[in-house]
């Protein structure tokens, strides 16, 4: 990183994404069905149904004291 930078931020997935982020948590339920019919597991590996929620909220949080909009 650059020294004289204002912030560092080291910014990942954790590696296995902290599980899958399938859906807002608004429609989680759906997706965790839509999911299911379709052979897909994504859904039990998933931490929380917040966890995307929370990682955008605070990604934008970051970005925001960096001096970006939205």
């Amino acid at each position: 990183g650059t020294p004289d930078a204002r912030e560092h931020f080291v910014l990942g997935l954790a590696d296995d994404q902290l599980g899958y982020h399938i859906a807002p948590e608004s429609q989680y339920p759906l997706a965790v069905q839509e999911a299911a019919a379709n052979g897909n597991d994504n859904a039990l590996f998933n931490v929380s149904p917040q966890i995307g929620d929370q990682i955008t909220a605070r990604l934008l949080e970051i970005a925001g004291t960096l001096g970006f909009g939205r």
